[in-house]
């Protein structure tokens, strides 16, 4: 199907795949072709071509005018492939169940890489970067697929695709909300008493509360979808979940049922768990336990942490430093406080002899003129002993390159058993979790040869690293170590290190690909092995392993090290100079009074140590749940250009935000604030619901939002504005275009009035030129005329020895062809 965009074309061309010649006029022209599936329509590429005419100036003495076609190439890439849940209606795709599922598709090439955003659809993390994603549900609502392609890093371009579930628009009118209904399972005796909705357990320390959510129903049929709130922290999305364990208190358990188009009802249930009188003997030893634990305040409030370390400064090495935090409620002197690195052996340990107070969440740095500790580069520890307690360490068994901050963060570490099912190319693997998953993984910090590369040499090291890759790890179980620092990439591929379990040791196989020169080491980014890893591929050049004894790949590999050392020493331009940490860019969008920090104990020379751990969890839930609640904060404001929401939470928060069946997601500011504009708007009364979900994954639904009631002159307002707006842009395009025309018409009329007066100016020369020439030639056949004359007559007047027959015979004969001549 063609589209020739103001050409002239014969009829019945534009579905001609052959269409022949078109006739355009001066001017740019787009000109677009779609082809279609045969059997499936709804499967079709297009592409575009822009074709202007233009004239070229005359110039005097050149050429005669000539008309110019240019045509101007653009980039493009392959449309998104709908290979199955939806129809093409009335030029546009639709689909009408309770959920589509619609499965996508993008023809690449061998060096495509996929992103797509399927638009508020349920998909699967990991069909994020695929070109050929599975199958995505979508609910009813409107829906935009953007697909952007990229080779290299470079965006080639981008796509999208609209499409609309229909189901609840047509079904709106007779869907009916669902029931919620809690019952109480299991045996009400004299402990526990039900009464309505309120159970009573008498006089126990704690109660076991079994509940189900059977009873809840749908008179459309459609399936449920269960929301517990136990009202002590604990969730559950089961329609049957296990008994729930209560303390003494109060409680309101809730119970959400959504259909899945739109329908939700909400039921709550009560409990209360009243335990036994105390006795006098136990509140006398509450009261001296609680004046014991005042008495030893300083000791209670001891909570330190080590939140950076930094083992090998660039430069001197008095600038090592280590960095302390008081996470505790209140200020402490830690006067008394130990400094040490390895417990049994190592330097002199650091006692603080003077006075320093700290405040709550505040940080002091102790340098190595200070303490005098050594630390170790390629492996130690720092501790924190205080009355003969660890409060708390870190450590590590690496070399630490120049400038690396040690961190709780960037040391937690998680190693598990994988098994290898696939081996991709030589730096990336397909792996099957403990929990039976599959995941793309790729190694950290190395870098092998493409196995397909435009340089044959750097192609043929490519196969040899992934077969070396293969022998060592293909249908084996390995030990896959991923850290918190680099988890994933930006392909969503897991990132982590492998070791090959050998007799009773650990092969580290990331450094060996690098050792044996299979690989380069890979420094885009930074990460803990990274000076282990420089020293061994130093070794691997040195005595020309693998791809380092070639010249021209040596060649290549040195350059691409180079650029990504580059790219490295960018990133690490964050740390701040002289002897200043790293800048900590973490957000923590938690009010503070609802955090703590876990502490663990554990056993170390036959001693039970506390030591504070540096995950946080949260002190009171519903207190915590409470304060979303009141703090949360939403408006609603009808403007012109649509229904515009705006509001309050937590600092960068993730929202989901309702209006009836339409759905859209924002991310609050660093002050908490958000806003959002609906401008697809249908006349009625729409509920609004909220979602906010925090740091730690707790999801909070805000409760007692009033409902939106939009006026049917209000909707028809904004479509009314809207296509003013369009009226506007397209009559002032028109403007634009008959400006031009009419700039190119004058320009066209200059032209020809110049070539006119260019023409007489040339007729002009040309007519006097032949004036002039024409003069001196009849003077001389007049002059001739007149002298032949002359001497003719005296001829005749004097005689002689010639007669007049004989001249005239002489005349005749001799002069005959120059007489006819002069005549003619």
């Amino acid at each position: 199907l063609w589209s020739f965009s103001g050409g002239t074309y014969s009829s019945g061309t534009t579905q001609k795949c052959n269409p022949g010649y078109v006739s355009y006029g001066l001017g740019e022209y787009k000109i677009e072709l779609k082809v279609f599936e045969k059997l499936n329509p709804q499967n079709f590429k297009e592409n575009y071509i822009f074709v202007e005419n233009i004239k070229k100036k005359r110039v005097i003495g050149g050429s005669s005018i000539s008309k110019k076609v240019k045509i101007k190439e653009t980039k493009f890439i392959k449309e998104i492939i709908i290979q199955s849940g939806l129809n093409l209606e009335r030029g546009r795709f639709i689909c009408n169940e309770q959920k589509c599922k619609v499965n996508f598709k993008y023809n690449k090439s061998s060096k495509d890489v996929c992103l797509w955003d399927f638009g508020g659809g349920d998909f699967k993390e990991k069909y994020l970067h695929t070109c050929n994603p599975g199958v995505i549900y979508f609910g009813p609502g409107d829906y935009k697929i953007k697909l952007k392609v990229t080779q290299s890093n470079k965006l080639l371009g981008e796509k999208s695709l609209e499409f609309s579930n229909i189901y609840q628009s047509y079904n709106q009118k007779t869907n009916t909300n669902p029931v919620a209904e809690i019952s109480l399972q299991g045996v009400v005796g004299k402990t526990k008493v039900l009464s309505g909705n309120l159970l009573k357990c008498n006089l126990v320390d704690k109660c076991s509360v079994n509940l189900t959510g059977e009873e809840s129903y749908d008179l459309d049929k459609n399936d449920l979808a269960y929301r517990w709130d136990f009202g002590n922290g604990e969730f559950s999305d089961k329609k049957n979940p296990s008994s729930i364990w209560y303390s003494p208190g109060k409680y309101t358990i809730s119970l959400e049922v959504s259909d899945g188009v739109g329908g939700i009802d909400k039921k709550e249930f009560f409990v209360e768990v009243i335990p036994k009188p105390k006795k006098e003997k136990d509140i006398i030893k509450e009261k001296k336990d609680l004046v014991d634990s005042e008495e030893k305040n300083l000791e209670k409030d001891m909570f330190l942490l080590i939140t950076k370390v930094l083992p090998n400064p660039k430069g001197v090495d008095n600038n090592e430093r280590i960095e302390l935090k008081n996470i505790g409620e209140y200020p402490i002197n830690i006067k008394g406080l130990i400094i040490d690195d390895i417990l049994e052996k190592g330097s002199k340990q650091y006692k603080v002899k003077k006075d320093i107070i700290l405040q709550y969440n505040q940080t002091y740095r102790f340098y190595k003129f200070d303490t005098k500790l050594n630390l170790n580069n390629a492996g130690d520890e720092v501790n924190l002993i205080y009355n003969n307690k660890v409060l708390d360490s870190i450590s590590w068994n690496f070399s630490v390159r120049d400038n690396y901050i040690l961190t709780h963060k960037n040391l937690e570490i998680k190693r598990q058993e994988v098994f290898v099912d696939k081996v991709i190319d030589g730096d990336t693997l397909l792996i099957r979790l403990e929990s039976g998953e599959l995941e793309k993984l790729r190694l950290i910090g190395v870098d092998t040869p493409e196995i397909k590369h435009p340089r044959k040499k750097v192609e043929l090291y490519g196969k040899k690293a992934s077969l070396f890759t293969k022998r060592y790890l293909e249908g084996k179980t390995v030990i896959l170590e991923t850290d918190i620092q680099n988890y994933r990439d930006k392909y969503g591929r897991l990132l982590g290190y492998v070791f090959i379990k050998e007799k009773n040791k650990e092969i580290f196989f990331n450094k060996l690909l690098i050792e044996t020169g299979n690989a380069r080491g890979y420094y885009k980014f930074d990460f803990k092995y990274i000076k282990d890893f420089e020293k061994v591929e130093k070794i691997a050049k040195k005595n020309l392993l693998g791809l380092w004894q070639d010249k021209e790949v040596k060649k290549i590999f040195l350059k691409e090290t180079r650029v990504d050392k580059k790219a490295l020493e960018q990133t690490l331009k964050s740390i701040e100079q002289d002897n200043k940490l790293f800048v900590d860019l973490d957000k923590n969008n938690i009010p503070d009074e609802f955090e703590e920090y876990e502490f663990k104990t554990i056993k170390k020379d036959d001693k039970s140590i506390t030591i504070a751990t540096f995950s946080k969890k949260i002190k009171d839930y519903n207190a915590y749940s409470d304060f979303i609640q009141k703090s949360f904060i939403i408006k609603t404001s009808f403007l012109k250009s649509g229904l515009k929401l705006t509001g309050k939470t937590l600092p960068n928060t993730p929202l989901t935000i309702w209006l009836g069946d339409l759905e859209v997601n924002l991310v609050s500011d660093n002050n908490g604030n958000f806003i959002y504009i609906f401008d697809s708007l249908k006349a009625g009364v729409f509920y609004l619901k909220v979602r906010v979900t925090d740091t730690f994954g707790n999801t909070f639904f805000i409760e007692n939002i009033p409902d939106v009631k939009i006026k049917k002159d209000y909707v028809l307002g904004i479509i009314k504005r809207a296509e003013e707006k369009r009226i506007k842009r397209i009559n002032k395009q028109k403007k634009k275009y008959k400006r031009k025309l009419k700039k190119q018409k004058s320009s066209k009329e200059k032209k020809q009035a110049n070539k006119d007066n260019i023409l007489l100016e040339i007729n002009k020369i040309n007519k006097e030129e032949k004036q002039e020439s024409s003069i001196p030639f009849l003077f001389i056949i007049l002059l001739t005329v007149m002298f032949f004359v002359l001497g003719l007559f005296v001829l005749l007047k004097k005689g002689g020895i010639f007669s007049t027959q004989n001249l005239l015979s002489i005349i005749k004969n001799e002069y005959k062809e120059k007489i006819f001549l002069i005549i003619e």
